[in-house]
């Protein structure tokens, strides 16, 4: 039996854009050209795994909808092949699909049929389904009364009550408030532990590391990177900020495998080190003391207007905690050419036992809120912590106990 969920081979997809309609018709009549072409994804080629969670990431206008759209049957491509093992579930654009005049119980019963279950299954599950979705006041009434998170709300509940074999998600966490947020990530978690595949696209680089076995990254319609989910985030992130800083060579061709930069325009970091209070370098830190961060740079041409960044990560990828000489109000450095320099961030380890890495920037500000990326070192440094206090979670956040108190009942009442 194949371990394969997905396996898609030289997928392309090839959309006809006309000037107007009637270019269309005269298309039509005549058999003469009147369209360009515009491959959303070209010759994308790549298999899954039956219980592995996938992460796609890519900037907008990459593909990553069409592909979810096509592997969901709701696009047909145009050339490759698809292999799909397994019933899947899918959630691509929240609130659509849903009849506007029907009530919201009503679409439940449409959306759990057209997602496969059965009439009985549909009645078996459609208390637990309202109430996840918070929406029992308004069930009984038509859905094009409900608001837009509303609607979100009441399709995402009737499709992550389905229990399937690939479940399918297009940008669809970010329903509702936090509370509801927290029970679709808990119900993801819940569907992930049951051993499905999961394909989810997202611009949540946290929900990439946190929940990803595998991510691929799609840029103008292939995969230019896929894999281990640190070092594919690495690449997507220099490629937001080679975005916003207009440094297009920065994520072309640039990166080994730890996901650092193998050319340096102006500036090269050389390394970076975390220093305890004894002025010794340390990769052991202790909850609660102070430290060091270092960052060894070297510059290969003169430069002015000179900054530096750095942020500590979870061996996963979930950024805990960054900063930059510009967020700390320090003004531009400045480098002869062939100079090194260091530069010292001092902070307090808050953070619970484990291994952390810490990443590293050296950048030029343009403007009073812009800067062009000059160097990024995604892993020179990494340290263990060992935490003196008992807390949960990454961060302690140092509360303390400050009263207790017990309440006259009595004096609450004649107050009434």
């Amino acid at each position: 039996m194949s371990d394969i969920a997905i396996k898609v081979s030289n997928l392309s997809k090839c959309f006809k854009i006309y000037n107007n309609p009637k270019g269309m018709l005269w298309e039509l009549l005549t058999g003469r050209k009147k369209h360009k072409e515009f491959w959303a994804l070209k010759d994308v080629s790549f298999e899954v795994k039956k219980g592995e969670v996938v992460g796609v990431l890519g900037r907008n206008g990459a593909g990553k909808s069409t592909l979810l759209k096509i592997l969901t049957g709701v696009l047909d491509k145009t050339s490759g092949d698809i292999e799909i093992n397994g019933k899947i579930s899918s959630i691509l654009e929240l609130g659509t699909g849903f009849h506007p005049e029907y009530t919201g119980r009503e679409n439940i019963r449409m959306g759990g049929l057209c997602l496969g279950m059965s009439e009985e299954e549909v009645a078996a599950k459609m208390d637990s389904i309202i109430a996840f979705s918070e929406l029992e006041r308004f069930i009984d009434q038509p859905f094009r009364t409900y608001s837009t998170g509303m609607q979100a709300r009441l399709t995402f509940s009737v499709a992550i009550s389905v229990d399937p074999d690939i479940f399918i998600v297009d940008e669809a966490l970010s329903v509702g408030d936090a509370l509801f947020q927290s029970k679709c990530y808990n119900r993801i978690h819940e569907i992930i532990k049951s051993g499905a595949t999961v394909f989810l696209v997202t611009h949540s680089l946290g929900t990439v590391a946190d929940y990803c076995t595998m991510a691929m990254l799609l840029t103008n319609g292939q995969i230019t990177a896929s894999g281990d989910p640190r070092n594919t985030l690495n690449i997507y992130e220099k490629q937001i900020e080679a975005g916003r800083s207009g440094v297009q060579h920065v994520v072309t061709g640039l990166d080994d495998e730890s996901g650092n930069s193998k050319e340096f325009p102006d500036v090269q970091i050389m390394e970076s080190f975390v220093v305890n209070s004894h002025g010794v370098r340390t990769v052991r830190l202790v909850e609660g003391d102070t430290y060091n961060y270092t960052i060894h740079c070297r510059a290969h041409n003169d430069i002015d207007n000179l900054g530096f960044g750095w942020r500590i990560q979870t061996i996963k990828g979930q950024i805990l905690y960054g900063t930059t000489t510009f967020f700390l109000g320090q003004s531009g450095y400045g480098l002869k050419q062939d100079q090194e320099a260091e530069i010292a961030f001092r902070f307090t380890c808050n953070l619970n036992s484990g291994s952390y890495v810490v990443g590293s920037g050296a950048y030029r500000l343009t403007s009073q809120s812009d800067y062009h990326l000059l160097h990024h070192a995604a892993n020179l440094c990494s340290f263990e912590v060992e935490a003196r206090n008992s807390f949960t979670g990454e961060y302690n956040m140092q509360a303390e106990v400050i009263f207790f108190s017990v309440l006259d009942k009595k004096k609450e009442d004649s107050c009434l």
